[in-house]
């Protein structure tokens, strides 16, 4: 073996790369199967040696001779063997019976499951019982696992192989009693029918007493539970079993436990291509992806997909995925003669008892991919003890997944099975109320989630049933995170069944939390129905009350385009019912979506929004509008207006207790007095907006708060903390999804590398943010980006590319004086390294004319 592995190190090829030569040469070498060989001290089938040998390259004439040397010897071990066991194994000249082998063919396309194989097989030969009992749905691929590892261990257990069907899921069979296992297995062992006994006790006996002094391995496939097998396990000697099972057979001690998943992407997509062909799967490769995932991943699924397709000339994959994306009909799709993925689960689901079936049919409703115990229980109306024993009752039988602890899932096929299943037996009006009782659960649930962790909103309605009060901060944000799909998936659903009610109270009861948390996307699908709802039941104030939030959510999404439209539809709304506070978030909206390529309209819209503020005397929106107006006065360098509204709004701000407020105006006041070269009290404002935004969890703002100081760090020379403050905010953009922060930061991350001379490392984040910001239309991105790339090429000595740059930012700069300011003078330090002073000079006089208007 030794010998083999060095053969291989000699060839440089991976498993993969020699199954594939070998099949190219019309040999089977299963990469698996060769790995697995390779990793025993066993000597491997003549036939695999020889399809290996020649996919290492060697000739025919090689191939003999590593033929050849392995019956050599093959023969030298075969002697002393026998001598042990009497020459009861066929000897030259004389028969004598045959080691049984009653194991089923393997089949030939044997696929993934590397890391079960290896394990199963280095386990081998160790001279005592071992026991291995392989779990997993049905159409897992169980049994073919078990009998594909039983044929690689042939010559390890040399005094036979037997295999038997316990029939726990054959359709119209009942399971097989112990006894009549025990009859087979004693007859396979050779035995005659007429000295096995006919109790199962006296039978076991027999049983383990024949095993004691062989070296056997026996699958036991399709097992029902553990009373079935026990009987049927040896004592003593160096048997192997293997026993297959939908059901995780806890009450086996000593046994090794290898639970099966679906199989990994690349392996699903190796199966079918087998299956399929080739030149089938390389023609339509996405599609054959595509139809690999709708079919689970499930070997049993993609078997039937593959043979149908391989039936049907007339068919291309992605017809076969077009008809397999109908949820309702995938099922249906899935059989192919006597085999089909429904009948399997079918099985399954009636070994179980009538309560699990119903938990198993209600999880099936599920608009979200999991749930939690206590979803459970609300959505079969049940106690949260009797809900836990069926869930872990289905994990066993294999009906549902856990895929983290305390939350349950279903495979897709599965759950088509199980919807289908409860669209024949339960009522709609029973499927009705199993949903609206989820409804409860969660808006209950996040009631007292969003108020433990954000402090209720003034305009939140008030809520119906008994709010939970055991929430710790860290609880409340562990649930909300791990519902929060689930959460937008049931808002979905509601309003496309009929619920448009529960659509708008999830929309309001989440916003803010959304909002602060940076989940943009999340909050842009869920209101984007919610909009649809409050048409729906002809609510005005609340179809205002979207489009206003939608406006924001696509203004921090840097949509800008798609927030002004909802504006201007908010502003419509609001203005014929002579709104006024509607109005004014309105105009602040548009304002704020405006002021990045219409900085005068923006301002002029910010000042309709304060005069509305102040005439109803509203001192949150008062702040609001003082802050926003400083904002876009300091943008368009008036920096002095600037600070008198930044100062005015920290004067208001105190009588509106928000502290959210008061963390923007803190870092925009911080911001402005960066501009003013002040940067002592800059990072003091800073420090204490970044204290703040962590305290009352803002992540939009905690993003720009770190990227301020990111930059404070990088003018005072302090490169590691500016650093440690770029990538915080480079992480938080990811996160969020902020589109126009995401490329600020990565510009600025950058920057700091390139201060640090690691010039090959900024290049590629200020284009990946170049291309970021034309992709998206944002024209003060796009001058950022190549500012920054202007002054890289300068320091690395390429001063002309460095013009280039600078006069591309200029044209994409007409209303940012700052950064217009920043290309000139880019520039002119470029021609002064050039040896051109007076053009340089004329550049940075225009710089400081930008500066100065």
């Amino acid at each position: 073996m030794v010998a083999l592995r060095r053969l291989r190190a000699w060839s440089g090829l991976t498993y993969r790369q020699l199954s594939r030569r070998a099949a190219d040469a019309g040999r089977t070498l299963p990469h698996n199967t060769l790995a697995a060989a390779l990793g025993r001290d066993g000597l491997p089938r003549e036939e695999l040696l020889s399809a290996f040998a020649f996919a290492c390259g060697l000739d025919d004439k090689q191939v003999t001779t590593w033929i050849t040397a392995r019956r050599r010897l093959a023969m030298a071990l075969a002697e002393p063997a026998q001598a042990e066991r009497g020459g009861t194994e066929r000897t030259a000249g004389r028969d004598t019976p045959a080691a049984p082998n009653h194991l089923p063919r393997r089949v030939n396309d044997f696929t993934g499951r590397e890391a079960e194989v290896v394990r199963l097989v280095r386990t081998a030969d160790t001279g005592v019982v071992l026991i291995d009992a392989i779990d997993g749905m049905a159409g897992v691929g169980k049994t073919a696992l078990a009998v594909h590892v039983a044929h690689e261990l042939t010559a390890t257990y040399p005094d036979g192989q037997l295999y038997v069907n316990l029939h726990a899921h054959t359709p119209g069979r009942a399971a097989l009693e112990p006894a009549d296992a025990l009859g087979a297995l004693l007859r396979m062992a050779g035995l005659p029918a007429d000295a096995i006994p006919a109790g199962t006790e006296e039978a076991a006996a027999l049983w383990r007493a024949t095993l004691a002094e062989r070296r056997m391995l026996i699958v036991l496939d399709d097992a029902a539970d553990a009373g079935q097998v026990r009987p049927l396990l040896p004592g003593v000697g160096g048997a192997r079993v293997f026993v297959t099972s939908r059901r995780r057979l806890t009450g086996l001690e000593d046994t090794t436990v290898i639970s099966l998943d679906m199989l990994p992407a690349t392996a699903a997509r190796t199966l079918l291509t087998q299956i399929v062909g080739r030149a089938r799967a390389t023609a339509e490769p996405e599609a054959l992806a595509e139809v690999a995932e709708l079919c689970g991943r499930l070997p049993l699924a993609l078997r039937i997909a593959g043979s149908r397709l391989r039936h049907r000339p007339a068919w291309s994959l992605a017809h076969l995925a077009d008809r397999l994306r109908d949820q309702h009909q995938r099922l249906r799709e899935l059989r192919a003669g006597d085999r089909s993925v429904e009948a399997a689960f079918a099985l399954s689901y009636q070994q179980v008892p009538a309560a699990q079936q119903r938990m198993f049919r209600l999880l099936g409703l599920l608009p979200g991919d999991d749930i939690d115990t206590a979803g459970a229980a609300a959505l079969a109306a049940q106690p949260l003890e009797e809900a836990a024993e069926l869930l872990e009752a289905l994990l066993d039988a294999h009906l549902v997944e856990q895929p983290t602890v305390g939350r349950f899932s279903l495979h897709d096929l599965l759950r088509a099975h199980a919807r289908a299943m409860s669209a024949g037996h339960d009522p709609e009006s029973e499927r009705a109320r199993a949903l609206d009782r989820l409804h409860e659960h969660y808006h209950r649930t996040a009631t007292g989630a969003v108020d433990v962790l954000l402090a209720p909103a003034a305009d939140r309605p008030p809520t119906s049933g008994t709010v939970p009060t055991l929430f710790s901060e860290e609880r409340a944000a562990t649930w909300l995170r791990s519902e929060r799909g689930n959460l937008i998936a049931h808002a979905v659903h509601a309003v496309d069944h009929d619920r448009p009610g529960h659509t708008l109270e999830l929309s309001r009861l989440l916003f803010q939390y959304l909002h602060l948390y940076g989940y943009h996307r999340d909050s842009l699908l869920l209101h984007v129905h919610a909009l649809r709802a409050a048409r729906d039941l002809g609510e005005e104030q609340a179809e205002t009350d979207v489009h206003i939030t939608l406006a924001g959510i696509h203004y921090d999404l840097g949509d800008y385009a798609s927030g002004i439209r909802y504006a201007d539809d908010a502003l419509t709304l609001a203005r014929r019912r002579g709104d006024l506070a509607s109005q004014d978030r309105a105009l602040t909206l548009r304002s704020n979506c405006l002021s990045e390529d219409h900085p005068r309209q923006a301002l002029d819209g910010l000042h309709e929004a304060l005069a509305i503020s102040r005439t109803t005397g509203d001192s949150a929106r008062l702040a609001v509008h003082l802050h926003n107006i400083g904002v876009s006065f300091r943008d368009g360098g008036l920096l002095d207006q600037a600070l008198l509204h930044f100062e005015e709004a920290m004067a208001v701000v105190p009588r509106t207790d928000d502290q959210n407020m008061r963390a923007y105006v803190l870092h925009n006041l911080a911001d402005t007095y960066f501009l003013y070269g002040q940067l002592d009290l800059a990072l003091t404002c800073q420090r204490e907006a970044l204290a703040l935004v962590r305290r009352i969890v803002n992540r939009n703002l905690e993003m720009c708060v770190d990227h301020s100081l990111s930059k404070i760090y990088l003018r005072r020379g302090d490169l590691p903390r500016a650093l440690t403050h770029a990538e915080r905010a480079l992480a938080l953009s990811v996160e969020t999804g902020e589109r126009t922060m995401r490329i600020v930061t990565l510009v600025n991350h950058g920057v700091v590398r390139q201060r640090s001379g690691r010039y090959a490392e900024a290049y590629p984040q200020h284009l990946q943010a170049l291309h970021l910001a034309r992709a998206t239309g944002y024209r003060l991105g796009q001058g950022i980006a190549l500012n920054a790339l202007g002054e890289l090429c300068l320091r690395a000595g390429a001063p002309a590319q460095a013009i280039t740059y600078h006069r591309h930012a200029g044209i994409s700069l007409p209303v940012n004086l700052f950064e217009q300011a920043r290309a000139l003078t880019g520039i002119a330090r470029a021609l002064q390294a050039t040896g051109r002073p007076r053009a340089a000079r004329r550049h940075l006089h225009q710089a400081e004319r930008v500066l100065r208007r």
